[in-house]
């Protein structure tokens, strides 16, 4: 059967019909592809440690330098939205570790950096 009496045929079809056999083209085109050159296997990369986490706040901290701790916590929590976010707690917690380091310390509201 070649292209050109498929596509008279399909001229017969309903919209949701053309749609559907559109659909069914392009799953066994991609099966096909498939078969002839399988996908590499990627590796997940394994989440960062714990250190490298507070390395990339201080890093990109050093860089914005929040003024108040209200807008410090706000950035924290702001760089891992797209990673589906983190608590109030691991927030804090990165805070804590980044004021250890030395990086800055909180006067009242005011961050001071060092």
């Amino acid at each position: 059967m070649s292209y050109e009496v498929v596509k008279l045929a399909c001229e017969n079809l309903t919209q949701l019909e053309k749609m559907k056999l559109a659909q069914y083209l392009i799953q066994t085109s991609v099966q096909a592809m498939e078969k002839e050159k399988p996908k590499t296997q990627v590796k997940e990369s394994a989440s960062p440690t714990k250190a490298q986490v507070i390395s990339t706040v201080q890093e990109r901290v050093l860089k914005s330098k929040p003024a108040k701790e209200t807008s410090m916590k706000n950035f924290v929590r702001a760089m891992f939205q797209f990673q589906g976010g983190i608590s109030e707690a691991e927030v804090d917690k990165i805070i804590k570790d980044l004021m250890r380091k030395k990086v800055f310390r909180i006067d009242g509201a005011k961050v001071i950096y060092l």
